[in-house]
């Protein structure tokens, strides 16, 4: 868990004063990939709010306040505004949980005073971090837990798939396809990201490589 800087309305406010605050799980198994869970506990990462931004796309309107604290389908307007906690109350509650973690009891900043470090380019972000991690060993063989892992996902995987779903996915599964996938052909980039770094490696004398064929 990290906590990050405020830019996420509890539930029922108009004011920022939670992060994105991140929660990550990684469990491993057997034959399948590894279940995965990374996820913001805003509805959205910020990420996607200033990739719409810079795109000129709107975002669903469950995603973010503008400044005003006004629920806002502007992704330029979100971006300067305010995200909300995902699943509402229960997203919000999270949320607090990971600051409660990463920051209060890290000894880090929490309570909105951590700094953002897509705008903070001056000091320390004092951002705090939770890491856990459990002994499978102390609990049941790692095969055996490996098996039981492979057993819980084959039965996720043989269920029906909804109306409107190819198939049903486990966390991470998508993860690990793409990983397959990019290893093999390059990493896709958005053209205008490409156009920025290529204009900041011609200022630093550091030409941007080639496009795989």
């Amino acid at each position: 868990m990290a906590n990050a800087g405020a830019s996420v309305a509890p539930w029922g406010s108009a004011e920022r004063l939670l992060g994105t605050n991140p929660l990550a799980v990684a469990v491993p198994a057997g034959r399948h990939p590894p279940f995965v869970m990374d996820m913001a506990t805003s509805t959205v990462a910020r990420r996607k709010i200033f990739e719409a931004a810079r795109d000129g796309r709107p975002i669903p309107g469950d995603w973010a306040l503008d400044s005003e604290g006004r629920p806002t389908t502007d992704a330029a307007a979100a971006r300067d505004g305010i995200s909300l906690p995902f699943g509402g109350a229960k997203g919000s509650a999270i949320s607090m949980l990971v600051d409660i973690l990463g920051g209060v009891l890290s000894g880090a900043e929490f309570g909105g005073r951590v700094l953002s470090s897509m705008t903070n380019f001056e000091r320390p972000c004092h951002s705090g971090n939770f890491h856990m991690a459990f002994k499978v060993e102390a609990f049941m063989s790692s095969d055996t837990f490996a098996q039981r892992m492979d057993t819980l996902i084959d039965k996720i995987k043989d269920l029906e798939p909804a109306e409107g779903f190819d198939e049903v996915r486990v966390a991470g599964e998508r993860g690990a396809r793409l990983e397959d996938e990019y290893r093999a052909s390059g990493l896709p980039l958005n053209p205008k990201d490409v156009d920025a770094l290529s204009k900041l490696g011609d200022e630093l004398g550091v030409s941007f490589p080639q496009p795989m064929g």
